[in-house]
């Protein structure tokens, strides 16, 4: 066997492990995420049989229809931060903003600029705190509220939720 032979012989060995192993590397994150969904996995004379999480199944058509509104409920599909705030996105379209408001000694009202604006409306404003705290103007990117006036500085968690 001569050294072209030999060259041959191995690459034709080598290809295939190669070709899986460049594969296996460049989609790493879509199948270690795939093996996360699997809940259980059964092997028998029938097949490979995977239990999936419930969004792979609303994914794949097979979910009962209290695992697809439970999915469409609490899929997050996004989060961030700011100065104003914190805000999650869910994926039936939700934005809930948390902001952590000071209301400063002796004033009775303040306009907040959410974090990210509401693309359509906000639905709700809760105030978490002891402060007596009035809604008095809402659009897409800003709460106005006001309170009574206290001598000292007072701090409150607003909860924003809109579409």
């Amino acid at each position: 066997m001569g050294v072209f032979e030999f060259i041959v012989g191995m690459v034709g060995n080598i290809a295939w492990p190669a070709t899986a192993l460049i594969a296996i590397t460049a989609f790493s994150k879509p199948i270690s995420a795939s093996i996360l969904r699997v809940r259980t996995a059964k092997v028998s004379k029938d097949g490979l049989h995977l239990d999936l999480e419930p969004l792979q199944r609303v994914l794949e058509n097979n979910a009962s229809p209290e695992e697809k509104k439970l999915v469409q409920l609490q899929s997050v599909v996004g989060d961030g931060a700011n100065a104003s705030g914190a805000y999650t996105l869910y994926s039936n379209r939700t934005i809930v903003v948390r902001m952590k408001v000071d209301l400063k000694a002796m004033t009775s009202s303040t306009d907040l600029v959410l974090p990210i604006s509401m693309a359509n409306e906000v639905t709700s404003v809760q105030v978490v705190g002891d402060a007596k705290v009035r809604v008095t103007a809402l659009s897409t990117s800003l709460v106005s509220i006001a309170f009574d006036a206290e001598p000292e500085d007072r701090a409150v968690e607003l909860i924003v939720t809109g579409l």
